[in-house]
């Protein structure tokens, strides 16, 4: 059980499949939310998720099929809150925190996301929100090996890139990083686009590597 009385719990999204349908990791993490919800650790439950962004939208997002399937699961609707304009982990952190938390005053959070997601998301989720809210994490159960171990790896450093110079609890200079920087926020930044200027960002933070590339150099 979790240490603490949350005011909410929050849901991540765990993304949909070609064909616009939750992928298989959302359902351990409903599971695990409809399951709290039930044992009093909150009244209320937060879903984030809009979509991926690398691709083309579809017709419903990750948070509206999520809701449907809690209500089917007995949490009433109107303790239900949903954001839909967030495509990645940093995008759930910005909009759960501008669009539900600070409108309905709760600082005091469960998150729940899968196993392997965890780690990053409370890191991402402590950056944005910062010292005035309180966040535990409930992981859904999954199981998974060394590639996704690398794979939130490689997510922690394009966070990194995002939110470069940006102080923490900042939420809304992360939202104008991710309008500029991250793909599927009407930039027209590809996917690759995103990778590489990650890529040379991590590069230049290497302590024998970064001055050779700085434009300062000699």
């Amino acid at each position: 059980m979790p240490r603490i009385e949350s005011d909410v719990i929050v849901l991540l999204g765990g993304g949909l499949n070609k064909h616009g349908e939750l992928g298989s990791s959302n359902y351990p993490r409903l599971d695990t939310a409809v399951t709290l919800y039930h044992d009093g650790v909150a009244t209320n439950l937060a879903i984030s998720g809009g979509w991926s962004g690398y691709g083309v939208q579809p017709e419903r997002s990750e948070s509206e099929l999520l809701e449907s399937l809690a209500i089917d699961r007995g949490i009433p609707q109107e303790v239900i809150k949903t954001e839909e304009d967030s495509r990645n982990t940093a995008g759930n952190a910005v909009f759960t925190k501008q669009q539900i938390l600070v409108p309905n005053g709760w600082d005091k959070l469960t998150l729940v996301t899968s196993d392997s997601h965890m780690e990053r998301s409370l890191r991402i989720f402590d950056f944005v929100l910062g010292d005035e809210f309180e966040i535990e994490g409930q992981a859904a159960p999954e199981d998974y090996g060394p590639f996704r171990v690398a794979s939130e790896l490689y997510a922690g450093f394009l966070f990194d890139y995002i939110v470069e110079g940006v102080e923490r609890g900042d939420d809304q200079a992360v939202k104008d990083r991710l309008f500029e920087r991250v793909p599927g926020y009407d930039n027209g930044i590809t996917k690759q686009q995103f990778a590489l200027n990650s890529v040379i960002y991590s590069v230049k933070k290497l302590p024998a590597i970064g001055p050779l590339l700085s434009s300062d150099a000699a």
